[in-house]
């Protein structure tokens, strides 16, 4: 049990994190709604920094819970060396558009950080064309089946379409931005008993990790 938190530590104390902000918000009923963001309000510029943290409901927060949960993990173990940047930059930059460019309404919910993982581990796989990566892209893909629907204007009125479309170009951007550090691309060698062939050759892959 222990190794297996340890595993998912970071992952963990980002739920915990969220559950807890909606229990408190909930149980002193401190409406922490009117601290995300309000688009084009100077008074609420600073939602773009807690917006993430806020959920309407319980229903609200359970939907983002399992996806934050194992897409947090993925970037975790894969991109160590990028990790802070990648979720600082996806909370800084998408929330930034959704405050210049979305309706005038309150957007909370961490579900733009959730597309902005989603599109980097996406984008990132297929640009390194690495096994694991692209096994990684697909499996986000599978758990955000639905990512493209969400970026439509036209499905909910309550839904902050704003928010997934611009949490996903942000999560594009990043990983073009970051296409020359993180994990290596797959990389074969080849060795033999001796010059002359003697048998079948067997190769090493390396997905070591670059140093940033």
């Amino acid at each position: 049990m222990l190794k297996l938190f340890k595993y998912f530590r970071t992952s963990i104390y980002v739920l915990i994190i969220l559950i807890g902000v909606f229990i408190i918000d909930t149980y002193f009923d401190l409406l922490l709604y009117k601290h995300g963001i309000y688009p084009r309000s100077i008074e609420h510029l600073y939602g773009i920094f807690t917006h993430s943290l806020l959920h309407g409901s319980a229903a609200h927060l359970m939907n983002n819970c399992i996806s934050i949960f194992i897409l947090i993990n993925l970037l975790e173990k894969n991109y160590k060396t990028l990790f802070f940047n990648v979720l600082f930059y996806l909370q800084i930059i998408s929330g930034f558009w959704v405050w210049v460019a979305a309706r005038q309404s309150f957007h909370i919910g961490a579900s733009g950080l959730i597309y902005g993982l989603a599109g980097f581990l996406i984008l990132s796989g297929m640009i390194r064309k690495n096994t694991n990566l692209l096994r990684i892209s697909l499996l986000a893909l599978f758990l955000n089946g639905s990512i493209f629907w969400g970026m439509l204007p036209f499905v909910k009125d309550e839904i902050s379409w704003e928010g997934h479309f611009f949490g996903f170009l942000s999560g594009i951007l990043l990983a073009l931005f970051y296409k020359n550090k993180g994990p290596k691309n797959d990389t074969y060698t080849w060795d033999y008993d001796n010059d002359e062939y003697l048998g079948e050759p067997y190769w090493e892959i390396d997905n070591t990790e670059e140093s940033s």
